[in-house]
């Protein structure tokens, strides 16, 4: 039975705050509330584990997977009173024990399903707001269950402590950076906006794959791109995989990297075709556009004769020629109008007035 993210989620939320997945079984008039067994119970049973008496074996477990018996409470004191449960058990007929087991193992393949989700339920507001209310050392105050923390610590409480942790410290850096960025901008402003603009958009990407992860439970694309990889080639696991695989080439069936391949290649072709095509088009609208042109205003072109590039050319060499003598009779065109207005200050005489 496959989960969908909001039981998944659902699921996750009572290992987190419980430890374990519930169930009820009824039996005879008496209401029995069983738990999956968490990855800590299990080294814990080894203490109790009788290797030559399966039958004991199975009762243990049953008694480290029982909460409730009607009004009692089996996880206060619990390793007093897992002797008696084993006694209880013992005395109940075999048909009810193998119904208990069955349901117990259910509960450890829900338990099991869930753990894919716990990346995805780690990232939505729910987590966040029971990470900050809840106290994993003190459950039985947080949901009002005596000996909750007798049962300890399973690693999907682990993994949210450590992940949690981890976003608290991300919180922590961005709220330093951004002050660090506040001051820095007052000295170097284009450099700050540069390093603040990077970072706001590796976190807005980050956020958003988180985003999506929390809603789909797990990363889409990472797995999309893992399951074309996969599907490249058929799975070769095993000598008999190895043998129908020579056979289907021996009969010339194709298989999956065979497909992958010829799309490939047609992909190539259509994208050449559609190349040349878009030349093509380009052309005929370069056409298009000079036939479009009105020729008649412009007057026509005529090739040159020999004899009329020789005197272009001379002509050319003539006026190179001619320059610095051009420039230099200009020079001394201005040094002799210079003279003569010298000269014609220096003959003038000043007088004084008659009235001097």
């Amino acid at each position: 039975m496959s989960l969908t993210v909001v039981q998944a989620y659902d699921n996750i939320e009572k290992i987190i705050t419980h430890g374990f997945l519930t169930a009820g079984v009824s039996y005879a008039g008496h209401h029995f509330l069983l738990k999956s067994m968490t990855d800590k119970e299990y080294g814990n049973l080894a203490l109790y584990r009788r290797d030559d008496d399966v039958f004991a074996d199975i009762l243990y477990h049953l008694s480290f997977c029982t909460v409730f018996i009607d009004s009692s409470n089996f996880l206060e004191n619990r390793f007093i009173r897992i002797p008696q449960l084993v006694q209880f058990y013992s005395t109940l007929p075999v048909v009810f024990v193998t119904k208990i087991k069955d349901t117990i193992q259910k509960l450890n393949k829900h338990y099991l399903n869930s753990l894919s989700f716990l990346e995805g339920f780690c990232y939505t507001d729910k987590s966040r707001y029971l990470w900050r209310i809840l106290n994993l050392e003190n459950r039985d105050h947080y949901l009002g269950i005596a000996g909750l923390s007798n049962v300890g610590m399973n690693s999907v409480q682990e993994n949210w402590i450590v992940i949690n942790k981890r976003l608290d410290e991300e919180e922590l850096y961005s709220k330093d950076l951004n002050l660090a960025l506040l001051i820095s901008s007052a000295m170097n402003p284009k450099g700050t906006k540069v390093i603040s603009r990077n970072y706001d958009t590796q976190k807005k990407e980050l956020d958003e794959l988180r985003k999506d992860i929390a809603e789909y439970g797990y990363d889409r694309k990472r797995v999309t791109e893992q399951k074309k990889k996969s599907d490249w080639s058929a799975p070769v696991k095993s000598r008999e995989d190895l043998v129908r695989e020579l056979y289907r080439q021996m009969e010339g069936k194709k298989d999956k990297h065979d497909l992958f391949i010829e799309e490939w290649v047609r992909s190539q072709q259509s994208m050449a075709e559609e190349a040349k095509k878009q030349a093509e088009d380009r052309q005929k609208e370069f056409r298009a556009k000079i036939d479009a042109l009105d020729m008649s205003s412009t007057e026509g072109s005529k090739p040159i004769s020999a004899s009329e590039l020789r005197k272009i050319l001379a002509d050319k060499k003539e006026l190179q020629r001619d320059a610095p003598i051009q420039e230099f009779m200009t020079a001394a065109a201005q040094n002799e109008s210079s003279e003569r207005f010298l000269k014609k200050i220096s003959s003038t005489v000043i007088r004084a007035s008659k009235e001097d």
